[in-house]
């Protein structure tokens, strides 16, 4: 059930322009349901479409007036009749008792409306309205209705979503802002996917089994281990583009680049599956967490070589990031020594044979050791605790959330740091115990990140780029894995970043290369939008493709108002909406 509620009414004349007001304010609703999801091409199976996520068999309508007063919606007067401060009536769909309304037939492809007048009188006073509840308003209806809220909702997705969808707004015009962003993260489900592939359970082969193999057979074992990288990466396409949990991905996306391994190095896909895994399972949960996992996650262990970080040949490594670029920053707090005396703490934490993790006790440099001013020492037989104390050290200084805060700028906010203000949101990370939620609620309801200003300020990395662009259209690529290369070829392949400092980001993203390749790869876009004279862009998203696609008014508007002259004039529109230069800002 939903409830469509009118502003105050006044028993006086003066409440008939209040409860006008109403009639220019409809109440939009939609079925939430994803878009037809199809096989991808690569292998993977069609997953079924979502079921809508609002189902509405009965509308409730309130009205509330300043004063007593009798109040009829739809003729239909409150529970006694009487003079009251509120009234209300349902109306049921198709039902078969109450004040019955047929139900529509419409699935978010149709529009209809149910209208109700509502009246107010208090002796010889009266005021009138009609309110408006909208099932599945046409896309320019919805935009053209949702006022203010629109650039909010379409900001707020398009940076932390990817892209906005008519659904979206559809969902979240009538709703405060801050409630919205509650709402996305306390829904996040890192459960909600596409099933993981079947082979993440086989056993790594050992080092000798490897070698045992004949050159045949090591080929084909390359060809299959390069086949379920690309597996991978095209899941996670999916989820970016089709999935139920576009913010939970875009967070996963921003660890992977902050938490970096590089899998095309580590060449275990197992180890990359699982490191996603654990990216997508904290990426809304807690740092605190989401650090002690990473410490052991093997690809991490294998990407910076902390197999071979033994007593007497402590490798720094792992000991490095972890202070320069996962917790402190460069040279913020620590010295060269304490380089020394974590690497030592870290000694032991290995793989085994199969490229899972596991702690090396005689491995391990059981000697006391000084980090960050603290001593560290435990019982020979807990040498593990000696790492476990290192992370809990680095957490316990005040920079650490600082650090994590600064990141989070640069990606969501950008621009000129405002210390103050990451100090604000360091406090907010601190005191609820490293929990990433209320972080990003403080984020992404602060002013720096919804101010008019920010909207269309930053640059769309690639990734950000054609998920966003296919998930705005409503539509999946017909190949995951040539989309991965597609963006690889304009400098972010997912899952292998450049170096252990990860993807720059901001206006690194385009140069004299990368621009070209944007280019000519939205070009290709354009093309494969239009399959066999049909074009694949749902028609009615024709009005407001502007309005999804862009963050930003078009930099070409004379260009995209020149009358098509192709023979798919349809086709012809897109592809110069996908050569507007601002299609590249978020």
């Amino acid at each position: 059930m939903t409830s469509a509620t009118t502003p105050t009414a006044s028993d006086q004349v003066a409440g008939i322009a209040a409860l006008a007001a109403v009639a220019a304010a409809p109440m939009l609703l939609a079925g939430c349901g994803l878009l037809g999801e199809e096989d991808g091409g690569d292998g993977r199976p069609p997953i079924p479409p979502l079921p809508p996520a609002l189902v509405i068999t009965s509308i409730t309508v309130s009205a509330t007036t300043d004063n007593p007063a009798t109040i009829t919606i739809d003729g239909v007067a409150d529970a006694d009749g009487a003079a009251d401060t509120t009234g209300s009536a349902t109306f049921v769909l198709d039902g078969a008792a109450g004040t019955v309304r047929a139900a529509d037939a419409a699935s978010g492809l149709a529009s209809a409306t149910h209208r109700f007048a509502i009246a107010a009188s208090a002796g010889m006073e009266s005021a009138a309205a009609i309110c408006d509840v909208v099932f599945d308003p046409a896309p320019e209806q919805a935009i053209a209705l949702g006022g203010a809220a629109i650039p909010r909702i379409r900001h707020l997705f398009q940076r932390t979503c990817f892209g906005t969808r008519i659904a979206d707004l559809l969902r979240w015009t009538n709703v405060p802002y801050a409630t919205m962003v509650d709402r996305l993260l306390t829904e996040a489900d890192p459960a909600a996917t596409a099933p993981a592939p079947g082979w993440i359970d086989e056993p790594v082969m050992t080092w000798q089994e490897v070698d045992a193999l004949s050159p045949a057979d090591r080929d084909a074992l390359d060809k299959r281990i390069g086949d379920r990288l690309t597996a991978i990466y095209a899941w996670w396409w999916h989820e970016l583009i089709a999935g139920r949990q576009p913010l939970l991905e875009r967070m996963a996306l921003f660890w992977s680049n902050h938490f970096v391994t590089n899998a095309g190095e580590v060449f275990k896909p197992q180890a990359t599956w699982r490191y996603l895994d654990t990216l997508r399972r904290h990426a809304l949960g807690n740092f605190r967490d989401l650090l002690r996992a990473i410490a052991r996650d093997a690809a991490m262990v294998s990407f910076l070589d902390s197999n071979s970080n033994v007593k007497g040949k402590p490798n720094e490594n792992f000991a490095r990031e972890l202070l320069e670029l996962f917790t402190l920053g460069e040279g913020q707090g620590y010295t060269e020594q304490d380089v020394v005396e974590v690497a030592r703490c870290f000694t032991g934490w290995g793989l085994s044979p199969r490229c899972t993790f596991e702690f090396h006790g005689t491995k391990h440099d059981t000697t006391a050791k000084t980090v960050l001013g603290a001593t560290i020492v435990n019982p020979v037989d807990q040498g593990m605790q000696d790492g476990e104390d290192v992370l809990a050290r680095v957490l316990a200084l005040p920079r650490s959330a600082v650090f994590i805060c600064e990141k989070l700028w640069d990606e969501f906010v950008g621009g000129p740091r405002d210390a103050t203000v990451i100090g604000a949101w360091a406090t907010t990370f601190r005191s609820s115990g490293y929990e990433i939620k209320p972080l990003m609620a403080a984020v992404l309801t602060s002013l720096e990140f919804t101010a008019a200003a920010s909207r269309g300020a930053m640059v769309r990395s690639p990734v950000e780029l054609h998920a966003g662009l296919w998930r705005s259209l409503e539509l999946e690529p017909k190949d995951y894995g040539g989309l991965h290369w597609l963006a690889g070829q304009e400098d972010q392949a997912l899952l292998n970043p450049p170096n252990v400092k990860g993807w720059v980001g901001g206006t690194t993203w385009i140069d004299a290369k990368t621009l070209l390749e944007r280019r000519k790869h939205l070009s290709w876009m354009g093309w494969d939008l239009h399959n066999d004279g049909r074009q694949r862009v749902p028609q009615r998203l024709d009005a407001v493709l502007t309005d999804m696609l862009f963050a930003a008014p078009p930099y070409d508007a004379a260009a995209l108002a020149v009358p098509p002259t192709h023979w798919d004039p349809r086709g012809e529109y897109i592809r110069r909406l996908l050569m507007d230069p601002a299609l590249h800002v978020r």
